[in-house]
């Protein structure tokens, strides 16, 4: 994971110890945020603009989080982060007519590039084109972080393969399905509009989840100055 900061500007020493809250549906009211933000070591509230909300909703939240902060005076003390899906962003299942849908191990699930499907055992949806063609016979894949382990047992066509799941687990609807990092294409609509959106709030500061060495944290730097002026 790499950060991109605007700069302590007060808000803690290098040094320091601090806490970063991830919000998320759950806590995102004033009560939840309330109590985070006055019984904790909180530096910085994070939202993940992986989640495919949509911009007015994080526009939403973050001005709800901000006036909040000020109402508490807590201006100097506690900052926004922003983790961002840039340069590569998640491949994603989509939606299914449960929110978990439990498994064996042994048994065999089917995924094929899609957004969604209403029948959990014919397959899971990828939002991810050609997912058949993503991996490679025998691979080892896991969705979420690493709650299911699955091996890849057949590539059916281009956009279908088969996995055999290695644990009892549970297959969530919109949660990621790791087979390796995918990198956007940093001039993309979807990459321009995200740094629009970043560089109109100005967050305190800025992670990048998917950064895999110096080099590539040095580049996607230059890229959001680029983008985002």
């Amino acid at each position: 994971m790499g950060t991109v900061s605007k700069g302590y500007v007060g808000k803690m020493n290098t040094y320091d110890r601090f806490i970063i809250a991830t919000i998320g549906q759950p806590t995102d009211n004033e009560e939840s945020l309330t109590h985070i933000l006055r019984n904790s070591r909180v530096k910085y509230l994070r939202y993940n603009l992986g989640a495919k909300l949509g911009y007015d909703v994080h526009r939403a939240r973050t001005l709800a989080a901000r006036k909040l902060i000020e109402k508490l005076g807590l201006v100097e003390e506690v900052g926004i982060m922003y983790d961002l899906p840039f340069p590569a962003s998640k491949v994603r299942i989509g939606m299914l007519p449960e929110a978990q849908h439990p498994v064996k191990a042994g048994d065999i699930i089917r995924f094929r590039s899609g957004s969604t499907n209403e029948d959990f055992h014919q397959f899971v949806p990828v939002e991810f084109p050609n997912i058949g063609k993503a991996v490679e016979l025998g691979q080892i894949i896991s969705i979420g972080d690493g709650e299911l382990a699955l091996r890849v047992a057949t590539l059916d066509s281009h956009d279908q393969f088969s996995a055999v799941c290695l644990s009892d687990g549970a297959v969530p609807c919109v949660k990621s399905l790791n087979f390796g990092t995918f990198h956007d294409n940093i001039e993309s609509e979807e990459s321009i509009a995200l740094l629009s959106f970043v560089s109109e709030m100005s967050p305190d500061s800025i992670v990048l989840s998917f950064i895999e060495n110096v080099e590539q944290l040095i580049s996607a730097k230059a890229n959001l100055r680029k983008l985002a002026a």
